[in-house]
């Protein structure tokens, strides 16, 4: 995966490894730079899918400690080779596809034009 993704999953690994084991993960890299920690851990996984480390995560998120960065490339390099890739839930019609590009534009005229969009626009 690129490494603008890589850097939007380890985020949201992060946090939910903090969730997950609290303190015990934190600790971990206590008096350590997460600038610099969160840069090791998306160097190493951007070598992988996002299936390898959706797949990685439900391995380690039942066990009773944190996985260390060796331990979680580990599980990413192990994912079967049948793992489903990730996919919505279901296919949209033509229709819906061509609502939704006709929102989108209107949403970038908006912005381009520096009009603020509210939520109930969208």
């Amino acid at each position: 995966m690129e490494k603008e993704q890589a850097g939007k999953a380890v985020d949201r690994l992060f946090e939910r490894f903090a969730l997950r084991w609290a303190k015990m993960f934190l600790k971990e890299y206590e008096g350590l730079d997460i600038t610099l920690v969160k840069a090791e851990w998306i160097n190493d996984l951007s070598k992988y899918s996002m299936e390898q480390v959706a797949y990685a995560f439900e391995t380690c998120k039942d066990k009773e400690y944190p996985p260390t960065l060796p331990t979680f490339v580990s599980y990413c390099k192990a994912t079967p080779r049948n793992v489903e890739p990730l996919r919505l839930g279901r296919k949209f019609t033509p229709e819906e596809i061509a609502a939704n590009k006709a929102r989108l534009k209107d949403m970038l005229g908006m912005l381009a034009a520096k009009k603020v969009v509210s939520e109930g626009d969208m």
